[in-house]
């Protein structure tokens, strides 16, 4: 255990294990074949590039392919790591930032905060 939390201190960012993906798309539609055409977005944390084929007529979605940086790849030596270990590495990195002030901001938030 002690080795996979070296590994989780060495990452860069972890919210994407986490939470997920923030994709955005930088180079829009691409034509890969005749009848079917290519999307390319990449994550704003990590930097992983998401490749998805769609079909032209249908718009369903044929194949999909990740490029993960180096770094984020989980070594084969580990077993698989649950989400939580990666959010638990992430409240760590957090605590410095967080202030009673602002916790206390988010608990009291009402229906309807986003309209102020």
């Amino acid at each position: 255990m002690k080795a996979t939390q070296a590994w989780l201190r060495s990452l860069k960012e972890t919210s994407c294990r986490d939470i997920g993906h923030s994709w955005y798309e930088g180079g829009g539609k691409q034509t890969v074949a005749p009848g079917f055409f290519g999307r390319e977005v990449t994550c704003e944390g990590c930097g992983t590039v998401r490749i998805d084929i769609y079909h032209r007529a249908s718009g369903d979605l044929e194949m999909r392919r990740y490029i993960y940086p180096d770094w984020y790849k989980k070594p084969k030596e580990f077993d698989r790591i649950a989400k939580r270990e990666f959010r638990l590495e992430h409240f760590r990195r957090m605590e410095p930032q967080a202030t009673t002030k602002r916790m206390k901001f988010i608990w009291e938030r009402k229906p309807g905060w986003r309209d102020m």
